[in-house]
């Protein structure tokens, strides 16, 4: 009986009181970038996806997360063909075991409507909400003899599929890394790797459609610190990207994409 008792109390040690999980606000980050698209059948009729975000980091208590809100507005090849709203917002948890955190959020869609006609027209987003996944690792540069670097993996999936564009079954999965190394006391010089593949199938006219996406982006990006708690990022970047139309047809070069944000970041 003494050895069920102190079990039982060790376990109710064990479990994270209300005081535990206080709020703490993170990094705050306004950003502006623009994704720029030159398909190879048409280079001179590039699309534009730009994003103003607002990025908010937090923790509560051991578990740790965001916030994102994007307003993102889009041009295919004319000023005149553009639409502008809200886009998905992103909300997710993680908790970090030693160098590893994994991670679980929703994509959600901020009340934007798909074009009845979107194979002429621009379009924010899928309008899907999505769940997601991610697994982030990250090692200091005290132990990487000055070099840190960090690895994040995101797959998501739409959960939703009604008066939406994707279907389920659908999927999206990512791989960023990044390292960086300090020139001085205010200037960073960091690279990062993106790699992106998704698979999306959707209905057009009855017709069931799918496409595989492969994307490649190496990233350049500098950090300029104003004070211990502001600093300016900016970062650029230019890749391709492959495509298969169909699931009996293999990879093939569709476009180059340049990659290009500037943001201001504030630890409260």
């Amino acid at each position: 009986m003494r050895i069920k008792i102190a079990f039982l109390f060790s376990v109710f040690l064990a479990i994270p009181s209300y005081s535990d999980f206080e709020f703490k606000p993170g990094l705050l980050s306004v950003t502006a970038g623009s994704w720029v698209v030159f398909p190879d059948a048409a280079p001179d009729k590039p699309l534009y996806f730009n994003k103003a975000a607002l990025d908010f980091y937090y923790s509560l208590g051991p578990i740790s997360g965001e916030i994102a809100l994007p307003a993102a507005w889009t041009i295919v090849s004319s000023p005149s063909n553009r639409r502008f709203f809200l886009g998905d917002a992103l909300l997710y948890f993680g908790h970090r075991f030693s160098h590893v955190e994994p991670r679980i959020g929703l994509v959600i869609p901020l009340g934007y409507g798909l074009d009845t006609n979107w194979k002429s027209k621009t379009w924010i987003g899928t309008n899907n909400l999505k769940l997601q996944f991610g697994l982030a690792y990250s090692r200091s540069a005290e132990e990487l003899n000055g070099f840190p670097l960090s690895i994040e993996v995101t797959v998501s999936t739409p959960i939703t599929e009604k008066n939406s564009f994707l279907k389920i079954g659908s999927y999206g999965g990512s791989l960023l890394g990044k390292t960086s190394w300090q020139l001085n006391n205010q200037l960073t010089l960091g690279a990062q790797a993106l790699v992106s593949l998704s698979y999306a199938a959707w209905t057009w006219y009855q017709d069931e459609t799918s496409e595989t996406s492969l994307g490649l982006m190496p990233l350049i990006n500098s950090q300029i610190d104003f004070r211990s708690n502001l600093f300016l990022s900016v970062s650029a970047g230019f890749g391709p990207t492959f495509k298969a139309t169909s699931p009996s047809s293999s990879l093939s070069f569709t476009s180059n994409s340049l990659n290009v944000s500037v943001g201001l970041n504030y630890y409260p």
